[in-house]
């Protein structure tokens, strides 16, 4: 039996699930549930990758999908890196 590498097209999915519980736990997720949401994600992960073999059709849209979400939050973490370097400065 086959069993599938977390991974859509070329995207791996582990970096992406750690900063989407990093962004949670920015949101005010607190941080004992972060595995909970990490297991979740995991799964979900896992399941679209199953799908996507089942329906390739799809996996267009959903590299799409991901690449979008992967740019959102590189930007997000670009722009918390810039504020605390230009906060450091000022003092």
């Amino acid at each position: 039996m086959y069993i599938p590498n977390l991974e859509i097209g070329t995207i791996a999915l582990i970096p992406v699930i750690v900063a989407v519980v990093e962004a949670f736990k920015a949101c005010g997720l607190p941080s004992k549930y972060a595995p909970w949401a990490n297991a979740v994600l995991t799964v979900l992960g896992y399941v679209v990758v199953m799908l996507l073999q089942k329906y390739p059709m799809y996996e267009p849209t959903a590299i799409i999908a991901l690449t979008m979400l992967g740019i959102f939050l590189a930007a997000g973490g670009f722009y918390e890196v810039t504020s605390r370097t230009v906060a450091m400065i000022k003092q």
